[in-house]
């Protein structure tokens, strides 16, 4: 059956794969440009979570280079909770280690 997915671990990680790979099972152009449209919505919107609870770090790093960061991290540490207002909690400890950062 084309364009079903059926492993969920392997969705989430290419959902925030950074490297543009389509999980297994999107196999029509239709379904991978789905996919992609809803990467987008899903990274953005992530990212807009953190902005909003770390607004003050926005702020000192700029927008652009507050994104960046918040895609490393989403990358590192994926939600856990269907709760966005939760998503976060181990970014402070995240920005200690991130390099680019310092």
């Amino acid at each position: 059956m084309s364009g079903v997915v059926h492993d969920p671990a392997c969705f989430v990680a290419a959902l925030l794969s950074a490297d543009g790979a389509v999980p297994p099972g999107l196999v029509d152009a239709e379904a991978s440009g789905r996919f992609e449209i809803y990467r987008v919505n899903v990274v953005s919107g992530l990212v807009r979570a953190l902005a909003t609870r770390f607004p003050a770090t926005e702020r000192l790093v700029g927008g652009a280079f507050f994104a960046a960061m918040a895609r490393a991290f989403l990358r590192a540490k994926p939600p856990t909770s269907p709760l966005l207002m939760t998503y976060g909690e181990a970014f402070p400890a995240f920005l200690r280690r991130y390099a680019p950062a310092w």
